[in-house]
């Protein structure tokens, strides 16, 4: 699998991402049910803060998302440490344009110098290997989205 076919897989299971988030109430995103830690807007952030990260941190390149993300999104984080609330259009319309935007760095050659990352004893090697990965983290956080909305 080339890269170019790896980042058509995330923008798959990104469309899912979209379909689920798109339509929601201000309660729907913020709401933490009894027996969870996060909302629906932390695991929205948390999947374009990551993205960033993956993507542009083992290039040496600082994440393109504005330096609270990192506060609010990283794990560990918790909508419960918020002293001011992420805006959920930002994080949608980011989570929108992220992939658009990886496509052309990618294309322009901004990732050359990715060099691969190791996450739980696995060395992912090449940027495919790491967009497949993030498949599977961001298939994670749908179906946590998908469970919370079921209890709101």
């Amino acid at each position: 699998m080339d890269a170019k076919e790896a980042i058509g897989m995330v923008r798959m299971v990104r469309g899912l991402h979209l379909g689920a988030l798109k339509d929601l109430s201000a309660e729907q995103w913020t709401t933490v049910p009894e027996g969870f830690g996060n909302n629906v807007l932390w695991n929205a952030g948390h999947i374009a803060y990551y993205t960033g990260v993956f993507m542009y941190g083992p290039c040496g390149k600082p994440v393109p998302l504005p330096e609270v993300y990192k506060g609010w999104f990283k794990e560990g984080s918790s909508p419960k440490d918020w002293s001011d609330a992420p805006d959920a259009k930002d994080v949608l319309g980011r989570l929108g344009s992220q992939m658009d935007e990886i496509e052309k760095e990618l294309g322009a050659g901004a990732f050359e110098g990715h060099q691969g990352m190791e996450l739980f004893g696995n060395k992912l090697d090449s940027i495919p290997k790491v967009l497949t990965f993030h498949c599977t983290h961001e298939g994670i956080h749908l179906g946590r989205i998908m469970s919370l909305l079921k209890l709101i």
